[in-house]
C-alpha cells in the first residue's frame, strides 16, 4: 500500500511496500512516486488517471527495487478525500505478477 498526494509524492507506505522495494520507509516517504518504476511516465499517468477518474484497476507496472531488480506489479488505486471532501490523493495497492 502506498499513499500518494496530488503532487505525486509518497506520503505513507506499509511494511509490504518496504519489503517489496527493499527500500526503507524513510527512503520512500516524501519521495516522488514515479522514479520507483522502470517507466516513470506510465507510473505518473496511473496516478493522474486515478486522480481524474476516481479509480484505476489492473494497472501494470514494473517496480524498481533498491538493488535495481524489477518486479512486475498490478495496481488498483483510488482517490481519498480530505476533511473538506476534496481529492487529496490516491491510495494504491499492488500485487506482484510473478
Amino acid at each position: 500500500m502506498v499513499a500518494i498526494d496530488r503532487n505525486g509524492c509518497i506520503t505513507d507506505v506499509n511494511e509490504a511496500a518496504v519489503g517489496l522495494t527493499g527500500k526503507s520507509r524513510e527512503e520512500l516517504v516524501f519521495s516522488r512516486f514515479e522514479p520507483h518504476f522502470f517507466d516513470p511516465d506510465r507510473a505518473r499517468e496511473g496516478v493522474r488517471l486515478a486522480l481524474a477518474t476516481g479509480v484505476v484497476r489492473k494497472y501494470d507496472l514494473e517496480l524498481r527495487g533498491k538493488s535495481g531488480h524489477l518486479v512486475a506489479v498490478s495496481f488498483i488505486a483510488s482517490q481519498y478525500m480530505n476533511a473538506q471532501h476534496q481529492v487529496a490523493g490516491v491510495i494504491a495497492i499492488a500485487r506482484t505478477l510473478e
